[in-house]
């Protein structure tokens, strides 16, 4: 595990540990979930069946936040993987346009297992509202998880490199000190 003192050497500049993994995933699944409730809110409240509404909203959550974990779950791999592979770039642009893609190729494999998994056909899916949102959003929820994380350990590197740094002496106290036996 890494700890904050071994964050971003300079041949690591975007090094990264297990717990800011973890942030990231939850920080993601996070956006993602409040995305997906105020989306169902906004269909309960346009549907104007208030028992209908409190049904969709309690499911929706429910169904969506237990499979939005495992796919969250199921990705942390993934993100370890491709933080690995760019460990060694600088461009934070790079880091963010890959990790948006991992959260677009995410959503783009919710829907194709939904595919699988029902009698909907892939054309159909490729041109339905509802299969862009769940990459849009996926992309948008991973590309804030990381952002999360990594300003998170930008931070801590900011705060070790201030603690290495040597004091500043000032020569003139030194000799003061020195002569007057401090």
């Amino acid at each position: 595990m890494k700890t904050p003192a071994s964050h971003g050497g300079a041949a690591h500049p975007m090094d990264f540990g297990f717990r800011d993994l973890a942030r990231g995933a939850v920080t993601a699944w996070t956006v993602f979930m409040a995305i997906l409730i105020g989306a169902l809110v906004l269909l309960s409240l346009a549907g104007g069946d208030p028992g209908g509404a409190v049904l969709l909203l309690g499911y929706g959550a429910v169904v969506g936040g237990a499979i939005s974990l495992a796919v969250m779950l199921a990705g942390c791999p993934l993100a370890w993987l491709l933080g690995r592979a760019l460990v060694r770039v600088r461009a934070v642009g790079l880091h963010a346009l890959a990790f948006t893609a991992l959260g677009a190729a995410t959503g783009f494999g919710v829907v194709l297992l939904y595919v699988a998994s029902t009698d909907v056909l892939l054309p159909d899916a490729l041109t339905s509202a509802w299969s862009w949102t769940v990459v849009i959003v996926s992309a948008i929820s991973v590309l804030g998880g990381w952002a999360h994380a990594m300003r998170h350990a930008h931070r801590a590197r900011t705060r070790v490199r201030a603690l290495r740094r040597p004091a500043v002496l000032d020569e003139d106290a030194a000799y003061e000190d020195g002569a007057s036996g401090l």
